[in-house]
């Protein structure tokens, strides 16, 4: 939910390649200020579609998959 508020508050509008870029970091890197180390409780679905080669370029096109 934060990275949908922070995408619709950086560009006033669904990004989707923005948030595809904000999930991909959260999952590697969590949220350091509040003592995370990597994104935790992700899913083996997300995870699957997140580390599909093609996420970032076409995030609608990975979820069809």
């Amino acid at each position: 939910m934060i990275l949908i508020m922070q995408t619709l508050i950086e560009t006033q509008k669904a990004d989707t390649q923005l948030f595809a870029k904000k999930l991909r970091n959260w999952i590697k890197r969590g949220f350091p200020e509040l003592g995370d180390w990597a994104g935790m409780g992700l899913g083996a679905t997300v995870s699957a579609v997140c580390n599909s080669d093609d996420f970032l370029d076409d995030p609608h096109k990975s979820l069809a998959r």
